[in-house]
């Protein structure tokens, strides 16, 4: 998936990626560490922090869903009808179930594979599978390589995508039972927080926090995005995970202390939860 970078940013580590505000980056992985992805630009791979971009996300992109998951969806049914409930032409671009190889640089520390990706599109009542292939930073099905899987997307909403027939790409209809969740806000802890209770979150500063629920304008209830810990955390810690100015850099959950990163402290009050 791309990404657009918010904010220029100068690699001070050999795992890292430099780029310049207004770069297209692609994301290779994000499972690795909440607060950095892994990604590329123009061929060379490396982490980036997560706070200094801006994802661009598409309804025809489902990260987690399986080989098995796209064939249910696009082959679902109306409960009335009986009809398909999407068109010939319906895809889905997935993370492939298979791992992608990256060259090996013994003085890079992030994993050494990543998720590739696969289409799958439907055909009449069938799902076809395609694999996605990269080489030298183009990605490609069949010989047309493309800068990015987006391109490769768009060119196929014209040209058709298979050999054994006349498809091209066709955006997913609504449907009932297979809906679409909204992007959880992220927020990035700017200090370290002791929780006082069970039901609060303790966190360090960098951490990652997605939002589930705004209790009231001190306390919110979120995730803790590295480890999936749920509970109340002040506001006051906290900064949006990107905004108008360039943001604090983020604390690596590998490798921990390799890179001394400065981050302001908060040194604002908050008042105590009435339940």
């Amino acid at each position: 998936m791309e990404a657009e970078a918010l904010y220029d940013f100068a690699a001070t580590a050999n795992d890292e990626l430099s780029f310049s505000k207004n770069a297209m980056l692609k994301i290779l992985n994000v499972e690795e560490d909440a607060n950095w992805y892994m990604a590329e630009l123009n061929g060379n791979i490396g982490l980036i922090p997560c706070n200094y971009i801006q994802m661009k996300p598409h309804k025809w992109y489902m990260r987690q869903c399986s080989r098995s998951l796209s064939e249910q969806i696009l082959l679902e049914r109306d409960e009335v009808t009986k009809e398909f409930v999407q068109p010939d032409g319906a895809f889905i671009l997935r993370q492939s179930e298979a791992d992608i190889n990256v060259p090996k640089d013994p003085s890079v520390k992030f994993s050494q594979s990543v998720k590739g990706f696969s289409l799958s599109l439907k055909e009449h009542d069938n799902v076809i599978h395609f694999k996605i292939m990269t080489d030298a930073g183009k990605y490609f099905i069949w010989m047309l390589r493309f800068d990015s899987v987006n391109k490769l997307i768009e060119y196929h909403r014209k040209t058709r995508i298979s050999r054994n027939s006349k498809l091209i790409l066709t955006d997913l209809l609504p449907s009932k039972k297979f809906k679409r969740e909204e992007p959880i806000p992220r927020m990035i802890a700017v200090c370290d927080y002791s929780s006082s209770n069970s039901q609060q979150l303790q966190f360090r500063r960098g951490d990652v926090i997605e939002v589930l629920r705004k209790v009231d304008s001190d306390w919110w209830y979120g995730r803790m995005a590295n480890t999936n810990f749920r509970g109340l955390f002040p506001t006051s810690h906290m900064m949006l995970a990107y905004g108008d100015s360039k943001p604090h850099q983020l604390r690596k959950k590998t490798q921990p202390g390799t890179i001394q990163r400065r981050l302001n402290s908060v040194t604002s009050h908050y008042t105590e939860l009435i339940h």
